[in-house]
């Protein structure tokens, strides 16, 4: 039986805007119907979903931390991306480091909820404030205090102007798209400019490494993308990983997507062959 196409649209998470650009453009290749859904209506929502698969526009919040997930996999309800506790551990950057450091992955050092974790972590005098929960480049800023809010993490600034995102796509031998390299300034921290600098082969290759390893560990669907920062040594540490990254034509998954030689066609069609049964 020919199941019934949904287009998931998370009108109300913190990157409701994200939602809607990823929407905009999964429609024009996906023959489907466009569900809104939001934190009130989302559980009564998906029950009438059952006949379809559902392509995850839902970036942010309940739509990109396993609630939504969760609720699918309870109802019955087919869909895209990585189930629950995948997209749980990847929403939150602690749990995202903790998995990290499981795996031999380097990162950062950082406190979290008065907790010290990493070798040096006592040691850290200045502090990237980052959202626990957040998207990946949302309220962060830099100070020399550790006085956090409840959900932030402050995490030992590494001191480099060079970040590296590695999109890795399917579930079944997936694979790394070319690395996206992006300048830094650390007095603006969130906003990343595209650069022309070069990176030895081996330092990416690295990277590529890390970011398939963490992937396949969580038996992650769809597609991933984890951010790096190259010290001046040349050294590699994991930031965050994206369960949700953005679809748009101009975002990063799928600009790297061609630069591999896939159409957005083949891209958004591959995430949406790529669930589970």
């Amino acid at each position: 039986m020919k199941r019934k196409k949904y287009i998931i649209q998370n009108i109300d998470g913190p990157e409701s805007e994200f939602s809607a650009l990823s929407v905009s453009n999964v429609l024009s290749v996906l023959n489907g119907e466009v569900v809104q859904v939001s934190r009130c209506t989302y559980l009564r929502i998906i029950q009438k979903l059952v006949d379809g698969v559902c392509f995850l526009c839902t970036h942010g919040g309940y739509g990109e931390n396993g609630m939504l997930q969760n609720a699918m996999k309870e109802i019955g309800v087919m869909h895209t991306h990585s189930n629950p506790e995948a997209a749980f551990v990847m929403s939150s950057k602690h749990l995202t480091k903790k998995h990290y450091l499981r795996l031999g992955i380097p990162t950062p050092d950082w406190i979290y909820r008065g907790h010290l974790y990493g070798d040096n972590a006592q040691k850290i005098s200045c502090f990237v404030h980052k959202p626990d929960d957040g998207g990946s480049k949302n309220g962060i800023f830099v100070s020399v205090n550790g006085n956090l809010h409840h959900n932030e993490i402050g995490e030992q600034l590494i001191q480099g102007d060079i970040e590296v995102s590695i999109v890795v796509y399917g579930s079944n031998n997936p694979i790394c798209f070319p690395p996206l390299l992006r300048e830094r300034n650390i007095n603006n921290i969130g906003v990343l400019r595209e650069t022309n600098t070069k990176l030895d082969h081996d330092l990416l290759k690295k990277c590529s490494y890390y970011a398939k390893i963490f992937h396949i560990s969580l038996g992650a669907r769809g597609l991933s993308k984890t951010d790096f920062v190259i010290n001046p040594e040349g050294s590699i540490y994991a930031l965050e990983t994206d369960s949700q990254p953005g679809l748009a034509l101009n975002q990063a998954s799928a600009r790297q997507a061609n630069a591999y030689g896939l159409s957005y066609d083949k891209f958004i069609e591959g995430i949406l062959n790529d669930r589970e049964k």
